[in-house]
């Protein structure tokens, strides 16, 4: 099958002899739509065997890879052949679209839905579970920048996780965001309950000095933020 995907480029090379010489415009056209169908399901074919070839390099395997059925395989060398008896039939032959494009192009369909599950699989092993909620609470808290980064790196993780990757710098991508992704996320969920509470009120002004409990004074001061508050009067 992949050497009849490859003679695309010698259809289109035989579509151009064919215009050049201004001969059997309607056979060019119809070579030229040929070879364009052709072309297209290779690339899609080869494009999803490259991601699994990639993951597998990488030790993520797809749980299942799905194989091209026997007459699929056998339609390959029969289209193959008629191209070499004979292109004008060939060309004129509607079924190759229905018959071998099409069914190449379910394959390569389904071979990269495996892919991209097992890549999702992979972007998701390791991931620490963090809700929303929590998030606007630490950000509320006075964690902005640390939140606001945090949610920075996870849209990026998003955005790999939508589609198979390319090429290794995705794989390096992705464990650079896990790590960053882990150190905020460990230095945030350090923050005990009132620690966070507290800041909640402080930052709608309406935490009191009593608030202040010597165990929460001690964890601020230690990360250097206890000069950040300010005391007012109601």
């Amino acid at each position: 099958m992949p050497t009849l995907l490859e003679r695309s480029l010698e259809l289109h090379k035989l579509a151009g002899q064919l215009a050049a010489a201004g001969t059997e415009k309607a056979l060019f056209e119809k070579l030229t739509t040929r070879a364009a169908q052709v072309k297209d399901a290779r690339n899609e074919l080869q494009s999803a065997e490259r991601a699994v070839r990639l993951l597998t390099t990488r030790g993520v395997r797809p749980a299942t890879l799905p194989r091209a059925s026997n007459a699929l395989k056998a339609k390959g060398p029969v289209v193959r052949q008629q191209l070499r008896d004979d292109w004008r039939a060939f060309a004129d032959d509607r079924t190759v679209p229905t018959n071998f494009v099409e069914p190449v192009k379910v394959h390569a369909s389904k071979l990269r839905d495996a892919a991209l599950a097992a890549w999702q699989a992979h972007v998701d092993s390791g991931q620490p579970a963090i809700r929303a909620a929590l998030i606007t609470a630490l950000a509320a808290a006075g964690f902005q920048a640390q939140c606001a980064r945090l949610q920075q790196l996870q849209a990026e993780v998003a955005d790999l996780r939508g589609s198979c990757p390319s090429s290794v710098a995705d794989f390096d991508r992705l464990d650079e965001l896990k790590a960053a992704i882990q150190r905020i996320w460990g230095e945030l969920q350090g923050v005990p309950a009132n620690v966070i509470e507290f800041l909640r009120k402080a930052a709608r002004r309406e935490a009191k000095v009593t608030d202040l409990t010597p165990g929460i004074r001690t964890w601020l001061d230690d990360r250097a933020m206890l000069d950040q508050l300010r005391i007012g009067l109601g």
